[in-house]
């Protein structure tokens, strides 16, 4: 069994020491560090060609790197970043997903409402680059649809 170091991370036969131990243990892994990107930029909304493009790298190398193809681990801190989780969990599996924010009722939402949260983030990270007044705009649009009754299927 060929094992080498790579940038504090075990590497045995391509899988991660949790990943290993998790494959002795219980004969499978459990958990990748492709399944937790891919779950990561789901549940963020973003395509793999949004990902990609936000880390200037080709939606190939996503694909690749979610289909646990390329290891990805140089990518960790950028990803980590994008998808707004720990680099630990995404990494090893291991640890909180989210970083904390400070604000309990806000990390509640954000482990129950994963996508809401990451919505409200992508809209704010958009917000930044508005004036005052595109800024009031959006607000007031917002609130003529949280006023509407909801629509039925």
């Amino acid at each position: 069994m060929a094992t080498k170091l790579q940038r504090d991370v075990v590497v045995v036969n391509n899988y991660s020491l949790l990943e290993a131990y998790n494959l002795a243990l219980y004969g499978a892994v459990m958990s990748t560090f492709g399944d937790r990107t891919k779950e990561a930029r789901e549940e963020a909304g973003l395509s793999q060609t949004a990902l990609a493009r936000q880390l200037h790298v080709t939606q190939q190398a996503i694909s690749k790197i979610e289909s646990n193809r390329a290891k990805g681990t140089y990518l960790v801190a950028q990803l980590s970043e994008a998808l707004r989780v720990n680099a630990d969990w995404l990494l090893k599996g291991t640890g909180a997903k989210r970083p904390s924010s400070g604000d309990p009722a806000l990390d509640q939402i954000a482990e129950e409402q994963p996508e809401t949260f990451m919505a409200a983030n992508r809209l704010f990270d958009l917000l930044l680059d508005l004036s005052e007044d595109e800024i009031r705009a959006i607000e007031n649009l917002v609130q003529v649809f949280a006023k509407r009754e909801p629509s039925t299927p």
